[in-house]
């Protein structure tokens, strides 16, 4: 219907700025060096070959054909008069006034919708209702919008077992949605349209798990050695063993492969130390895809970075950190060794469960990542592997990581 509406039968050259040609792409026209044509009317075809009842005629036609009689009926204010030697290009020019056309559109499309396709439904035409336009944020919120209004959205979590009338955004979480909108009177529906949950690059259904014990009894190890971006397993081993006490989450940090140690010694507590060689943990209480979650790195020469993340939308494109820096509140602790002869290095750490506002940790959900950062060479480019790795090379894609 939009593409209808706006056709500017008396000046086609302008088209070129409100259209594209039959590839998809924007086009360039220049106006005749003649005078005006003159347009004596206007038709539409519609091409039939797959046609097969008046149902389908009514589909194809309606509401084009209602917009096709707006633009030959009435000449709009954003209608440019002919004016030869003028340029139109899709991509670099501004010359139709694009706001006058939105204003005069979104006018049409709510007569449209709100009172003439009632009519039309009067008449026994089944029109084409049109599909949502819909996204799910990384937060997992829903939003959806309808070119005509006064027709519902409707929406499924369950492909399509049950529907809901969309009204504001909404979470769905990481579910695949489907959508259709439904005339005024409900007697016609549009097709399903479907919006998957965004990817943040690993399979949520696969997620590695860690049963964690009292450290009285032993640790729960996961292994570092799944390389960011191709989710091979051939990333130098590192592994981190945890368990807790009533106090204290214990972490042993354990790189193997080490070749430079790299690090920045002017760096201290929470300077970038992740540019540089570092192993990190991400941790949240609960079993949810975390959007508050603690940041630790320990380096190779036990400077330590320590921060509360927020990253509302789970992918980091919007993110705030509150640096840990009240030691004795929170009385992290930390040592580091490394035996070069080896290429190893070890970081045993223990924060406080206080941190995490947990009283006891038995029986408790957690969510949590470990990841390490690697330099083949002091020239070689910095590679990163992770427990719970993404295809994205991203530490912060929370749905990745592991319970």
């Amino acid at each position: 219907m939009y593409k209808v509406f706006t056709f500017a039968p008396e000046n086609l050259p302008q088209n070129a700025e409100t259209a594209l040609n039959i590839q998809g792409n924007p086009y360039t026209v220049t106006t005749p060096e003649k005078p005006a044509p003159v347009i004596r009317g206007m038709q539409g075809q519609t091409w039939s070959e797959t046609i097969r009842t008046d149902a389908q005629y009514d589909e194809m036609a309606f509401p084009r054909a209602v917009a096709l009689a707006e633009r030959a009926w009435h000449r709009a204010d954003w209608e440019l008069d002919w004016s030869p030697g003028v340029v139109f290009d899709g991509a670099s020019t501004d010359l139709v006034p694009k706001d006058d056309l939105a204003s005069d559109y979104n006018t049409f499309a709510s007569a449209m919708g709100c009172r003439e396709m009632a009519k039309l439904a009067k008449l026994g035409v089944t029109y084409r209702v049109p599909p949502p336009g819909a996204k799910v944020d990384g937060s997992g919120l829903l939003f959806a919008n309808t070119e005509m209004p006064c027709t519902k959205i409707m929406y499924s979590t369950n492909e399509g077992l049950n529907w809901i009338e969309y009204t504001e955004p909404v979470n769905v979480g990481s579910a695949n949605v489907w959508l259709q909108s439904q005339s005024g009177d409900g007697a016609l529906l549009s097709r399903v349209a479907k919006t998957m949950a965004p990817d943040h690059g690993c399979l949520s259904n696969a997620l590695p798990e860690l049963s964690v014990p009292r450290c009285s009894i032993g640790v729960a190890t996961a292994t570092i050695d799944k390389r960011l971006g191709t989710l091979e397993p051939d990333f130098p081993k590192a592994t981190v063993s945890v368990c807790f006490t009533d106090e204290y989450l214990e972490l042993i940090f354990k790189a193997t492969q080490e070749k430079t140690y790299l690090v920045n010694e002017t760096f201290a507590r929470n300077d970038p130390i992740w540019k540089w060689t570092v192993m990190e943990a991400f941790i949240a209480l609960g079993n949810g895809d975390p959007t508050h979650y603690l940041e630790f790195e320990v380096a190779p020469n036990n400077v330590l970075w320590t921060g509360f993340i927020h990253n509302p939308y789970k992918d980091f494109t919007s993110k705030a950190t509150a640096f840990v820096d009240d030691h004795e509140t929170y009385p992290i602790t930390s040592f580091t060794t490394r035996d070069e002869a080896s290429q190893t290095w070890q970081s045993e750490v223990s924060l406080p469960l206080t941190m995490f506002n947990v009283g006891s940790p038995e029986g408790s959900s957690w969510r949590m990542n470990f990841l390490r950062t690697y330099y083949a060479s002091e020239s070689a480019e910095q590679e990163y592997g992770a427990w719970s790795p993404n295809k994205l090379i991203s530490f912060h894609q929370t749905p990745c990581f592991g319970r």
